[in-house]
């Protein structure tokens, strides 16, 4: 059972190692609650990419009649407002949507979000991520078919370096940091330890395909590209110390991205703070639609980062993303917490929505993957020991069980999603 959850839980050790075994918490099935912030409206949509259909493009040439107020997208993401005259049979039940890749809606592809149409004209305000990728905005009838566009914005920065986050390895001297960008080649992370001088280290990088998924939506309707999954492992950290870096490319650091992070104390008597939770996905500030919303997302991590400067590592125990089958989630989840995970080791376990799928390897045959059998979670997320590969049925199930040292702590990370029998 994972854990339903609201807030953030503190978890503080001083003195001797404590095991923590979170397959108990996670059969304990606890709960906790907490206030929605003002202004957060409390929304709980679970599939409203899957009740609306694919777009259908039966009309040539589809008339450009929708406005945007950018034609290009520079950085990590913009504001963007999108307006339309009086659409001709349009009605109430329409909806004016973001498509990413631009092409996607004419390949009969979901789109990332949308918002219903209330008024034949009108305007509404996007938050449009930069997915590496230029977009359009289509205005879509109740029945799929698409009915007016918008011309391409383009994205300027394809290569920035987004979704920015740091993870332990089997070695307490040493951090991992990931990220995604448009290119495989030539990317790293330039640090610096206390007064120890400039270093550089080149990333690995890897990706997935549509063909890597088990089933629909993940690989049909869903799937967008994910870009290059880099990580790079800092090594000869010490105990305590403030490490500045920057994710840049080896030879030009115009793109680059500085941050920080502090390494967990080690040693005895010390004092570790961990932030336990899980269930937790994403939710969409600009009050568009997508799928699986989980509004109270955006609470739970402005709580996290309130608590940043005693957080000494996340915890995020199943449930991450509820992608559920729908690629560009992934990217709106890592964006929405990179501020936080930029900054403290931010450790993950799988659950179901991230691993079931029947045909996966997993115990339950359930379809609460949307066909992702743990690919993207897996890959995504590299673990301690080192990347996940993709295997027939998801990626390999060493890689959703591992421990590790984060201060005074040794923490044990259980899928009950996969078979953890004797032998396994």
């Amino acid at each position: 059972l994972p854990i339903s959850t609201r807030m953030a839980w503190h978890w503080a050790a001083r003195g001797h190692a404590i095991w923590l075994f979170l397959a108990t918490l996670l059969l304990a099935g606890l709960t906790f609650a907490t206030k929605i912030q003002p202004g957060v409206e409390k929304r709980h949509y679970h599939s409203p990419l899957q009740m609306i259909p694919s777009p259908i493009c039966d009309v040539s040439p589809i008339p450009r009649s929708l406005k945007t107020s950018h034609l290009e997208l520079v950085g990590l993401y913009s504001m963007i407002s999108v307006s339309w005259p009086d659409i001709p049979g349009g009605s109430s039940g329409d909806i004016v949507a973001l498509f990413t890749p631009a092409e996607s809606v004419y390949e009969g592809k979901s789109p990332v979000k949308f918002f219903p149409v209330e008024l034949s004209q009108g305007e509404v305000h996007f938050k449009v991520l930069n997915m590496r990728q230029d977009f359009l905005f289509a205005y879509m009838s109740a029945n799929g078919s698409v009915m007016a566009v918008s011309h391409t914005v383009k994205v300027v920065e394809k290569d920035i370096p987004t979704q920015v986050h740091i993870s332990v390895t089997d070695k307490a001297s040493e951090m991992r940091v990931s990220w995604v960008s448009a290119s495989r080649e030539g990317q790293g992370v330039f640090f610096q330890s206390n007064d120890n001088g400039l270093e550089f280290v080149p990333s690995s990088a890897t990706t997935y395909s549509e063909s890597d998924m088990c089933g629909a939506p993940a690989n049909s309707t869903g799937f967008m590209d994910p870009g290059y999954l880099h990580s790079a492992v800092l090594t000869g950290l010490e105990s305590g110390a403030t490490v500045h870096y920057t994710v840049a490319k080896r030879h030009s650091l115009l793109l680059g991205r500085s941050f920080s992070f502090r390494v967990p104390a080690r040693g005895s008597p010390v004092r570790t703070h961990l932030t336990c939770f899980g269930d937790m996905g994403k939710g969409e500030p600009d009050g568009s639609m997508e799928h699986w919303e989980e509004q109270p997302a955006l609470n739970t991590t402005l709580r996290m980062l309130q608590g940043i400067e005693e957080t000494d590592a996340v915890l995020h125990i199943g449930d991450v993303s509820y992608a559920v089958g729908y690629a560009a989630q992934w990217d709106e989840f890592y964006h929405q917490i990179e501020p936080i995970a930029s900054r403290v080791p931010y450790q993950q376990c799988p659950g179901n929505h991230e691993s079931d799928f029947p045909g996966a390897n997993t115990i339950f045959q359930t379809t609460d993957s949307g066909g992702e059998c743990g690919v993207p979670y897996g890959m995504r997320f590299v673990q301690p020991s080192g990347p996940s590969s993709i295997v027939k049925g998801g990626v390999n199930q060493e890689s959703m069980y591992y421990s590790m040292d984060i201060g005074a702590v040794h923490v044990v990370m259980m899928s009950t999603e996969h078979t953890f029998s004797k032998g396994s």
